[in-house]
Parts: C-alpha cells; sequence; structure tokens
C-alpha cells in the first residue's frame, strides 16, 4: 500500500507547489505601466469619440489639455491618475480673490484600467488651491476634504454634465456651481462673467472673452482691417458705434446689483471689437477694457451700452 501511497503524495506535494508558485510567478512578471504610457493612454482616451460628442474624436472645442504638463499621482488604493491642466480657447483673466484650476482627470484602477474620464473645476482661496491639488482631486467624490474652504464642479468629458458641491471646514455643506447673469450676454459682448455659486451666494470667478478680442480688464482691438484679414475685403461698420468707440453701464447697489471691487456703486466700460475680415467682421463689446470706476462716472465720449450691431464684409 505504501507504493501506492508515494506517488499520490508526491502528486499532491507537486500540485501544492505550483498552486503556490505560479500566482506568485505571475504576480512578478507584471510589468508596471509607466507614467509616460498612462499618460499616452489617457491622450487616446480623450480624442475617443464619445455618444454625445459634439466634435468626432475631440469631446469638448472650448478646452485643450496641456498634456505637456500632466502629472501622474498614486493613489492609496492602488490606482493612479494622470491630471492634465486645460486651456480654454476663450481668452480669460481670472479673480485675485478665488483660487481656480480645471483639469482633465482619468482614473487607473490598481489593474491599471481606466476607471474614469471627467472634467474637475476646483474653486478655493489661492494658496489652498495651489498647494492642495492632489489631496481634492484624489478626494473630489467624497464628503470630506481636510480643511478645504471652496468647492469641486465634477463634468463628464463633453462639459454637458456637471455636479457641484460646496466645502466649509473641510466638510460638504451644500451644491454649487459656476454660472454666469446675462442672459443673452454672448450676442452682446464678447466678454462675459462667471462667479462661483454656493449655497445662493455669487462670488465673481473668472472672465471670459471671444477669441480675438483682448477683454477681461486688457485692451480691447481697434478693429476694421488687420494684418490677418484679406485686403480684398473691407469691414463694414459696427454699431451703435464703429470699432474702437467706448459704452459704459453703470451698476447700483440699490439696483441689486453686486459689488465689484470693493465698490457697492460703479461704472463698466466697453469697448466695440471687430474681427478681422477673414473672421467675417464680426462686431461686439469688449468689457471692462479698463478697471470699472467708482459710482457714476462714464468717461468723455461714452454712450449707455446697448445691442453691438453692424459689421461684416464688402
Amino acid at each position: 500500500m505504501s507504493n501506492h501511497q508515494n506517488p499520490l503524495k508526491s502528486i499532491l506535494i507537486l500540485m501544492l507547489a505550483i498552486f503556490l508558485f505560479v500566482p506568485f510567478a505571475c504576480e512578478q512578471t507584471i510589468d508596471p505601466l509607466q507614467d509616460e504610457e498612462l499618460i499616452k493612454i489617457s491622450q487616446e482616451e480623450y480624442a475617443r469619440p464619445t455618444k454625445n460628442s459634439r466634435l468626432n474624436g475631440n469631446v469638448y472645442e472650448k478646452f485643450t489639455p496641456k498634456w505637456e504638463e500632466s502629472e501622474v499621482i498614486d493613489l492609496k488604493n492602488g490606482g493612479k491618475i494622470v491630471m492634465a491642466p486645460l486651456k480654454s480657447s476663450l481668452n480669460v483673466t481670472y479673480s485675485n480673490e478665488l483660487g481656480f484650476s480645471r483639469k482633465l482627470v482619468v482614473e487607473f484602477d490598481k489593474r491599471m484600467s481606466i476607471k474614469s474620464t471627467e472634467i474637475l473645476e476646483i474653486v478655493g482661496t489661492p494658496d489652498f488651491v495651489k498647494n492642495n491639488k492632489k489631496l481634492i482631486i484624489e478626494n473630489r467624490n467624497e464628503n470630506e476634504i481636510k480643511d478645504f474652504e471652496g468647492g469641486v464642479v465634477i463634468s463628464d468629458v463633453n462639459y454637458t454634465t456637471h455636479d457641484g458641491k460646496a466645502f466649509n471646514r473641510g466638510k460638504k455643506n451644500g451644491i454649487a456651481k459656476i454660472a454666469n447673469k446675462e442672459k443673452g450676454a454672448r450676442k452682446m459682448f464678447y466678454c462675459v462673467d462667471w462667479y462661483w455659486v454656493s449655497n445662493g451666494n455669487w462670488t465673481y470667478l473668472y472672465t471670459t472673452c471671444e477669441a480675438g478680442s483682448e477683454g477681461g480688464g486688457g485692451g480691447g482691438g481697434g478693429g476694421g482691417e488687420e494684418e490677418n484679414g484679406d485686403e480684398n475685403l473691407k469691414c463694414k461698420p459696427c454699431t451703435p458705434v464703429p470699432a474702437g468707440g467706448t459704452a459704459y453701464e453703470y451698476h447700483s447697489e440699490a439696483a441689486g446689483n453686486d459689488p465689484h471691487y470693493g465698490m457697492p456703486n460703479h461704472t463698466h466700460h466697453f469697448r466695440m471689437n471687430q474681427s478681422p475680415t477673414n473672421k467675417g467682421c464680426k462686431c461686439g463689446w469688449t468689457r471692462d477694457y479698463i478697471h470699472p470706476t467708482e459710482g457714476f462716472s462714464p468717461l468723455p465720449g461714452e454712450i449707455p451700452v446697448s445691442q453691438s450691431g453692424g459689421g461684416g464684409v464688402y
């Protein structure tokens, strides 16, 4: 009987050894993906057309990832995140009072498979946002982020669905969003003010201006014929003032307007901007081409701001 037991025992020992060794051997042969490979995979994922994509092969025409500035961070659960700053196609001027960051976030699980791809916007005190991006990004889906005063807005890569939440003393205390107050503003102005809206409170965040204008505190272009226009075409004049003309808009606290730069009553200043001939000679106001001024203070020659019009080529 012992002659039959020894071979059986040997087989059992061999099977046990294989059972113990194979997983270990497989684990040892896994070649972890390098950061450069994860960034490349993220680029391919971003470029992949999605169900609701506005552009074939691109997710959102307003934003472009700055892949050269990508960072890879390690997660506590063994996964990784690739985050790339998103550059807007618009000219943007940011508030000095709030910190803001917009990033493409691609999360990988511990097997290095893509878990999620999203756009993350972070709002908070400038120093905290600058120095704690990793902490905020890693805990963006949680209801507690240590010492965080601000909030996050998580959007799909098409920038069509948004989930925002505000934090106070590190704990979630409500919902939040980024919005503007100016209905129809894109028809009237090249520039639009955007606000951080948290639990019903509106705080100025940044100003966007259409490409071709220099708004948000910078100077507006003169208009007419420009170097990159077609020399065989000319621009029709803008209305109610020609390109380079100015206008004003008075905001008062009594009328329910928000204070700007600590001024309850203030005047905004606009300059008419016109695109070059190869862009159709479109007309639009550049808002705050100079800093708002206190009280009712139109500059010489300014008219009350109204709908821009005119333009076109001939």
